[in-house]
């Protein structure tokens, strides 16, 4: 099945109409949040990393200074992608949890 594919299956639980449905709503909502964040960071680690790469291979050609704050930052966003891939990773697995169905939910064979 595609993972872009939202598929939502009827509930036999006596629960308020919509609840799982807003259960998959948000976990979808927060996994969009979590991919755009992945993409910020991502866009972010690949500029930093033209500074970086240029230090690295003339270090002749730059301060100190400025040298040190670049890579900081590179580091800093670095480990916000990271993060971002654990936040994207764990709103993957709910959204997943929320559109399958539950034991007690499925027929009886």
């Amino acid at each position: 099945m595609s993972r872009d594919l939202f598929v939502l299956h009827s509930s036999a639980d006596p629960m308020p109409v919509g609840s799982r449905l807003h259960d998959a709503l948000a976990a979808h909502a927060g996994l969009e949040r979590a991919r755009s964040l992945r993409d910020l960071a991502l866009v972010a680690v690949v500029i930093l990393s033209v500074p970086v790469w240029l230090a690295a291979a003339r270090p002749e050609w730059s301060w100190a200074g400025p040298r040190r704050f670049v890579l900081t930052l590179w580091l800093v966003a670095a480990l916000g992608l990271v993060l971002a891939f654990v936040s994207e990773r764990s709103w993957q697995r709910r959204c997943l949890r929320a559109v399958t169905p539950r034991r007690e939910d499925r027929p009886a064979a």
